[in-house]
């Protein structure tokens, strides 16, 4: 998987004016977000990215979501929302209480319509973004785990290696 992400993240941008280029007040360059993009791929063979926008619709941030926080938002008839869930801890494992209010629902990434949905929320201060959610498996895919046609074989090496 190693040597996965090294094909995926390659030598980073040759360009390296474009590569140095800091994109959100976190400070973090676009070679560090695109390693983040390759990490995720390989874990979890899909990645997030939020874009935020200025009060003109203009993209002026980008940053990277862990990709296990994102849940695809679906209605009770099971059709997507078109909405991204994100939530730090769906599992339960920091045992920190799951509140619902917790959860943040971002729109899918479709630059077209960022200036009714920053109209819709009242300006760029109480707009959460646009997700762009990409897996290998399809667009609003739940992907397949890289490592779910080899899963059986790794438990049964470690109940073997329990003996």
């Amino acid at each position: 998987m190693d040597i996965y992400v090294k094909f995926v993240e390659g030598a980073g941008l040759t360009d390296i004016t474009l590569s140095e280029t800091i994109i959100n007040s976190n400070n973090e360059r676009i070679n560090s977000l695109s390693r983040k993009f390759s990490k995720d791929l390989k874990h979890f063979n899909g990645f997030a990215c939020l874009a935020k926008y200025d009060f003109q619709g203009l993209p002026v941030e980008y940053y990277n979501i862990p990709f296990e926080h994102c849940r695809l938002e679906i209605k009770s008839s099971g059709e997507y929302t078109g909405r991204v869930a994100v939530h730090p801890d769906w599992t339960g494992q920091t045992g920190k209480v799951f509140h619902l209010q917790d959860v943040k629902f971002v729109n899918k990434y479709d630059p077209s319509k960022v200036i009714d949905q920053l109209v819709e929320v009242g300006g760029p201060e109480n707009y959460l973004g646009q997700v762009f959610y990409f897996t290998a498996d399809g667009e609003w895919e739940y992907p397949i785990s890289p490592f779910d046609p080899i899963i059986t074989d790794m438990l049964t090496e470690e109940s073997v290696s329990d003996c």
